[in-house]
């Protein structure tokens, strides 16, 4: 259930008032509300008229939502019913995303202040660029996806876009005399051109009668899953590509041992990382980190592939238990994605 509360002083006039309630009512209506929630509307006078509607992630909470609309824009669209429940569609699937938004917020701090996602401070510059840059795609994917799958329902799946490679590319190497705050503002803005064209071509384009509970499954994906999957499924130049570059920033710039194509040289590699021969499986500790969960079924298929008493099968566990690995464990959204490609390099090369 979601009740909207307006401001005493937002004079649109009783018809508009009633035209804006309604659409937030048929905005509601395509989603999933399970629970109680509040929504605070209001209007601004603003006259930068390059913005439609704003979900306030500083004052919203789990279940208490702020959006706020641009009045002069609007009225410059006469407060269209359709365009109107569009994007308040769009505002409300950052809303019901706020789960995510705020675990985040709970456990980073920021040196940004425009950031919806509160990243890890003490990260090299690099790591924050790379864990925004996927925060802001699959946070603005997601409520690109919600219009197209119930403003444009025909809309079909195009390639990959070429912005997107892109982006991820200079993310990863852009020089320093590049990293001025507008530059950067700019190629964050430009996720919008593909953001929701990547969810289209993840997904699909479900059953009319099925998109509510897409976009709800969608919302629990948390950002490392979604890291993942875009990067082995929509990357052009592959997962592994992408760790040897992002190697050159870290601490363990040896040779990885994802692209070696022989399984004596891959075996060879991990014996000289000095593991112990008694590896245990490691057990999850974030249980809500869907990568985790995928890394753990890999190892039981690797287990039983191999058997318990198989001598590789330790050192791959051994290097799952080393933190300080190519990308840290503990780096948000993107310290699991070396163990992922590690494991999967191993269980092809054994199979």
């Amino acid at each position: 259930m979601l009740r909207v509360r307006l401001p005493k002083d937002l004079n649109l006039g009783a018809e508009t008032t009633a035209q804006l309630v309604e659409a937030v009512r048929e905005a509601a209506s395509l989603l999933e509300f399970n629970g109680e929630y509040t929504l605070h509307l209001s209007t601004s006078t603003s006259f930068i008229d390059h913005w439609y509607a704003k979900f306030d992630a500083q004052r919203s909470n789990a279940s208490t939502f702020f959006i706020e609309l641009n009045h002069h824009w609007l009225v410059s669209q006469n407060y269209e019913p359709k365009l109107l429940i569009r994007v308040l569609l769009h505002e409300l699937v950052h809303a019901l995303d706020y789960h995510n938004i705020a675990e985040s917020r709970a456990t980073y701090q920021t040196q940004k202040e425009s950031t919806r996602l509160l990243l890890n401070p003490k990260s090299h510059e690099l790591f924050w660029r790379l864990s925004y840059f996927f925060s802001l795609t699959r946070n603005e994917g997601l409520a690109l996806y919600a219009e197209y799958l119930f403003f444009e329902e025909d809309k079909e799946p195009s390639p990959v876009p070429p912005e997107f490679t892109s982006d991820v590319s200079y993310f990863l190497t852009c020089p320093s005399d590049s990293r001025g705050h507008e530059i950067l503002v700019q190629r964050f803005d430009q996720v919008y051109l593909y953001a929701g064209e990547l969810f289209l071509i993840l997904f699909g384009n479900p059953v009319k009668e099925h998109r509510a509970q897409r976009m709800q499954q969608l919302m629990k994906m948390d950002l490392s899953e979604w890291v993942w999957l875009t990067l082995t499924r929509l990357y052009t130049p592959g997962l592994p590509h992408f760790l040897f570059l992002l190697s050159k920033f870290t601490q363990f710039q040896s040779q990885t041992a994802w692209l070696f194509e022989e399984k004596d040289h891959f075996t060879s590699y991990l014996k000289t990382l000095n593991i112990s021969p008694k590896a245990n499986i490691p057990r999850m500790q974030r249980t809500t980190v869907n990568l985790e969960r995928i890394i753990q079924a890999k190892i039981t298929d690797l287990q039983s592939t191999l058997g318990p008493e198989h001598e590789l099968f330790p050192l791959v566990i051994g290097y799952l238990q080393i933190e300080r690995d190519l990308i840290p464990d503990d780096l948000p959204f993107l310290g699991l994605l070396d163990d992922w490609c590690f494991v999967d390099r191993f269980c092809k090369l054994v199979n």
